[in-house]
């Protein structure tokens, strides 16, 4: 993340990493896609989304073999 700030960490699911240019090349030679997590704590499908989608059982399995969860939340510039 561009403000330099850790990112949250989810009590389940998938864990996110720190926004950093080298999260491309690691996706790169891991074979893994980048999946931007932008967020707001202002917004209610983004909470609903941690509820749901991040605590679905074939998303906390599969999201890590696939997936660089990388955080952006709103008021940050990647």
């Amino acid at each position: 993340m561009g403000s330099g700030t850790t990112p949250r960490v989810r009590p389940i699911g998938p864990q996110l990493v720190a926004w950093s240019q080298d999260v491309f090349a690691q996706a790169k030679a891991e074979h893994r896609f980048v999946l931007l997590d932008l967020e707001a704590v202002w917004c209610h499908w983004c909470h609903v989304m941690d509820v749901t989608t991040y605590r679905n059982p074939k998303v906390i399995a599969l999201a890590p073999l696939q997936v660089l969860d990388c955080e952006g939340r709103s008021g940050f510039t990647p």
